[in-house]
Protein backbone atom coordinates (compact mmCIF):
# COMPACT_ATOMS: atom_id res chain seq x y z
CA UNK A 1 0.00 0.00 0.00
CA UNK A 2 1.43 3.42 -0.96
CA UNK A 3 1.70 6.24 1.51
CA UNK A 4 -0.30 9.22 0.17
CA UNK A 5 1.74 11.56 2.37
CA UNK A 6 4.80 10.72 0.26
CA UNK A 7 3.01 11.44 -3.04
CA UNK A 8 2.40 14.72 -4.83
CA UNK A 9 -0.76 15.00 -6.92
CA UNK A 10 -0.45 17.02 -10.14
CA UNK A 11 -3.55 18.44 -11.84
CA UNK A 12 -3.09 19.47 -15.48
CA UNK A 13 -5.40 22.00 -17.11
CA UNK A 14 -5.88 23.26 -20.67
CA UNK A 15 -2.98 22.72 -23.07
CA UNK A 16 -0.94 21.04 -20.31
CA UNK A 17 -3.69 18.43 -20.01
CA UNK A 18 -3.81 17.96 -23.78
CA UNK A 19 -0.03 17.64 -24.03
CA UNK A 20 0.34 15.10 -21.22
CA UNK A 21 -2.79 13.18 -22.19
CA UNK A 22 -3.98 13.16 -18.59
CA UNK A 23 -5.77 15.40 -16.13
CA UNK A 24 -4.27 13.96 -12.96
CA UNK A 25 -0.92 12.43 -12.17
CA UNK A 26 1.01 11.50 -9.05
CA UNK A 27 4.71 11.61 -8.29
CA UNK A 28 6.36 10.00 -5.31
CA UNK A 29 8.54 12.46 -3.38
CA UNK A 30 11.47 10.07 -3.85
CA UNK A 31 11.19 10.63 -7.64
CA UNK A 32 11.62 14.34 -7.08
CA UNK A 33 14.93 13.83 -5.28
CA UNK A 34 17.95 14.73 -7.32
CA UNK A 35 20.07 11.72 -8.23
CA UNK A 36 23.58 11.40 -6.86
CA UNK A 37 26.29 13.48 -8.48
CA UNK A 38 28.57 11.30 -10.61
CA UNK A 39 32.09 10.81 -9.25
CA UNK A 40 33.46 12.61 -12.33
CA UNK A 41 31.72 15.81 -11.16
CA UNK A 42 32.54 15.57 -7.48
CA UNK A 43 35.04 18.44 -7.62
CA UNK A 44 32.80 20.76 -9.61
CA UNK A 45 30.31 23.12 -8.05
CA UNK A 46 27.00 21.45 -8.85
CA UNK A 47 23.73 22.85 -7.58
CA UNK A 48 21.91 19.94 -5.99
CA UNK A 49 18.55 19.60 -4.33
CA UNK A 50 18.17 16.60 -2.07
CA UNK A 51 15.24 15.73 0.16
CA UNK A 52 15.57 17.19 3.58
CA UNK A 53 13.39 18.19 6.48
CA UNK A 54 12.47 21.38 4.62
CA UNK A 55 11.28 19.82 1.36
CA UNK A 56 12.03 19.90 -2.37
CA UNK A 57 11.57 23.02 -4.54
CA UNK A 58 8.61 23.04 -6.92
CA UNK A 59 11.16 23.71 -9.67
CA UNK A 60 12.58 20.19 -9.16
CA UNK A 61 9.11 18.68 -9.59
CA UNK A 62 8.84 20.58 -12.88
CA UNK A 63 12.06 18.94 -14.08
CA UNK A 64 10.64 15.50 -13.20
CA UNK A 65 7.41 16.22 -15.13
CA UNK A 66 9.38 17.31 -18.21
CA UNK A 67 11.48 14.14 -18.02
CA UNK A 68 8.35 12.02 -17.60
CA UNK A 69 6.79 13.51 -20.75
CA UNK A 70 9.79 13.44 -23.10
CA UNK A 71 8.97 13.93 -26.74
CA UNK A 72 6.25 16.50 -26.03
CA UNK A 73 6.26 20.28 -25.88
CA UNK A 74 5.61 20.21 -22.14
CA UNK A 75 8.76 22.20 -21.32
CA UNK A 76 7.61 25.15 -23.46
CA UNK A 77 4.12 24.94 -22.01
CA UNK A 78 5.29 24.82 -18.39
CA UNK A 79 7.46 27.89 -19.03
CA UNK A 80 4.28 29.96 -19.48
CA UNK A 81 2.12 28.26 -16.84
CA UNK A 82 1.09 29.47 -13.43
CA UNK A 83 1.24 27.12 -10.47
CA UNK A 84 -0.93 26.42 -7.46
CA UNK A 85 -0.03 24.38 -4.41
CA UNK A 86 -2.90 23.22 -2.24
CA UNK A 87 -5.25 25.70 -3.97
CA UNK A 88 -2.96 28.71 -3.42
CA UNK A 89 -1.40 30.43 -6.42
CA UNK A 90 2.37 30.82 -6.39
CA UNK A 91 4.76 32.85 -8.52
CA UNK A 92 8.20 31.63 -7.48
CA UNK A 93 8.83 27.93 -8.09
CA UNK A 94 12.16 28.10 -6.24
CA UNK A 95 10.61 29.32 -2.98
CA UNK A 96 7.85 26.71 -2.71
CA UNK A 97 8.99 23.57 -0.93
CA UNK A 98 7.13 20.29 -1.37
CA UNK A 99 7.19 17.66 1.36
CA UNK A 100 4.70 15.18 -0.07
CA UNK A 101 0.91 15.16 0.22
CA UNK A 102 0.47 18.39 -1.78
CA UNK A 103 -1.82 18.99 -4.73
CA UNK A 104 -0.06 20.97 -7.46
CA UNK A 105 -2.08 22.65 -10.22
CA UNK A 106 -0.54 23.38 -13.65
CA UNK A 107 -2.51 26.32 -15.00
CA UNK A 108 -1.75 27.60 -18.51
CA UNK A 109 -2.74 31.09 -19.64
CA UNK A 110 -6.35 31.46 -20.68
CA UNK A 111 -8.15 33.94 -22.87
CA UNK A 112 -11.76 34.61 -23.54
CA UNK A 113 -14.26 37.26 -24.06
Amino acid sequence: MSNTASRITILYFGIARTTTGTHIDTVDISEVSTPSIPASHKDEHVKRTAPCEYGIPLSRLIEVLIERHKGTKLREILDICQWSVDLEMTTNVEDILLRGGEEVGVIPPVSGG
